[in-house]
C-alpha cells in the first residue's frame, strides 16, 4: 500500500506566494491561483489519441521549419508549446495496441529507427510541469533572493521552466529526448540546450550555476555516473546530488522530485543532500497535480535546497529521516520533516494505488 494524497488543483498560495505575476508572465497568467485556470490551448491536448495526433504534427512542423530554415510563426510556436512528450501514452509504442499502427509507422518514418527507439524509452520519464507550477517555483526562487545568473533546468523537456524564466537569467537545459531537445531549442533559441543524458552531459563544471531549477525524472532506475553518482542511487536522487554539485556555494536548488526522495527508507541519499546542502523548505504537492499536463497522479515534494559554502557538516537534521505514522489506521513511513511540518502537506495522506 502507498500512501497518497487525495486534494487536487492546489492554488498558487500553496508555495506561500502572492498572485502577483513573476516577469516572465503576464498580469492576467498571473492573477491566476488555479491550475485549471489556464486555457487548454496553451496546454498538451488532455486525450491520450488527441496528444498522440498533435505530437506528430509538431514533429512534421518540425522537420518542415528545418528544411525551410524558417523562422518561427506565433502559431508555429504554440504548436511545438503544446509537445506533450510519450510519458502519458506508452501504448502507442506497444505492438499488441492496434488502433496505433498507423500512427506508429508514421512515427518511425519521421524519426527513423534510431529515433523511434528514443522516443520510446522517453515513456518512463517524460512527464512535463504544469506551466503555473513552474511559475510559482520561479516567484519562489526570487522571494528568496535569487540574484540572477547561470541557471539549469536537468531534464528540460521542450523547456517549461526555460521559456518562463525572468529575461535576465542565462538558461541551460538538458534534455535526453533528441526530438524534445530540438523543440526547446526551436522554442527557446536564447538559451543552451545540450542534449545529452544529464549522466554524460559535458561542459557543465561544478560549482558554475547560480540556480538549478525543474522537475527531475523519477523512477526505480539507476544511471551510470561515476563522478556524480558513486553511490548509485535512484535517477530523482541522482539529479538531485548533481544539481546541489553543480551549485556554486550558496546557489539554490528549487526542484520537483519523487515523495520518494523524503520519505524512503534508506537515507544514504538524503544523507548525502544534506552534506551538501541545506534543506529550506519542503511542499508535497496533491495527487492529481500534475493530472492534466504530465498525465500522471504520481506523487512529488517540491524542494528548496541551498548549497552549502564548504564547511563541514558535522550533525545531521531531522529531515534525513522518516518516521512511521498512522494513515488510515495503518502504518506507512513518512518524511520526519512533514511529520513535523503537516502544514507544508497540500491535502490529507491517505492510502491508494497511486505511485
Amino acid at each position: 500500500m502507498t500512501p497518497n494524497l487525495v486534494l487536487e488543483n492546489p492554488p498558487l498560495s500553496l508555495f506561500d506566494l502572492d498572485d502577483s505575476p513573476s516577469p516572465s508572465t503576464s498580469s492576467e497568467e498571473g492573477a491566476k491561483t488555479s491550475l485549471a485556470a489556464v486555457d487548454d490551448v496553451v496546454l498538451p491536448p488532455a486525450a491520450a489519441a488527441e496528444r498522440v495526433a498533435h505530437n506528430l504534427t509538431a514533429i512534421r512542423l518540425l522537420r518542415d521549419l528545418r528544411e525551410r530554415r524558417a523562422a518561427l510563426a506565433d502559431s508555429e510556436r504554440e504548436v511545438l508549446m503544446r509537445w506533450a512528450g510519450w510519458g502519458a501514452v506508452p501504448e502507442l509504442f506497444d505492438p499488441a495496441v492496434a488502433r496505433y499502427a498507423a500512427q506508429r509507422d508514421e512515427l518511425v518514418a519521421l524519426l527513423g529507427p534510431d529515433g523511434y527507439a528514443a522516443a520510446r524509452r522517453s515513456t518512463i520519464n517524460a512527464h512535463y510541469t504544469h506551466p503555473l507550477i513552474a511559475d510559482a517555483m520561479w516567484q519562489l526562487a526570487e522571494r528568496l533572493s535569487f540574484p540572477g545568473g547561470r541557471v539549469l533546468e536537468p531534464g528540460c523537456g521542450p523547456g517549461v521552466f526555460v521559456g518562463r524564466a525572468p529575461e535576465w537569467v542565462r538558461m541551460t537545459g538538458v534534455e535526453l529526448d533528441p526530438t524534445t531537445a530540438a523543440i526547446a531549442e526551436t522554442l527557446h533559441p536564447h538559451a543552451t540546450i545540450c542534449a545529452a543524458s544529464f549522466a554524460e552531459v559535458r561542459g557543465l563544471a561544478d560549482a558554475s550555476f547560480d540556480l538549478v531549477i525543474g522537475n527531475v525524472p523519477f523512477g526505480d532506475v539507476v544511471l551510470y555516473d561515476p563522478v556524480h553518482n558513486k553511490g548509485k542511487h535512484s535517477i530523482h536522487n541522482h539529479f538531485l546530488i548533481k544539481s546541489l554539485m553543480l551549485l556554486r556555494a550558496c546557489g539554490l536548488l528549487v526542484a520537483l522530485t519523487s515523495r520518494f526522495t523524503l520519505d524512503s527508507q534508506s537515507d544514504r541519499a538524503r544523507v548525502e543532500m544534506h552534506e551538501l546542502g541545506e534543506l529550506l523548505a519542503a511542499v508535497r504537492l496533491p495527487a492529481g497535480a500534475h493530472r492534466r499536463v504530465a498525465g500522471t497522479d504520481a506523487l512529488t515534494d517540491l524542494l528548496v535546497l541551498r548549497r552549502r559554502d564548504g564547511a563541514s557538516v558535522k550533525e545531521t537534521a531531522p529531515w534525513v529521516t522518516s518516521t512511521p505514522v498512522q494513515i488510515d489506521g495503518e502504518e506507512a513511513l513518512l518524511s520526519r520533516y512533514f511529520a513535523e511540518h503537516p502544514e507544508h502537506i497540500a491535502g490529507s495522506l491517505t492510502f491508494g494505488d497511486g505511485p
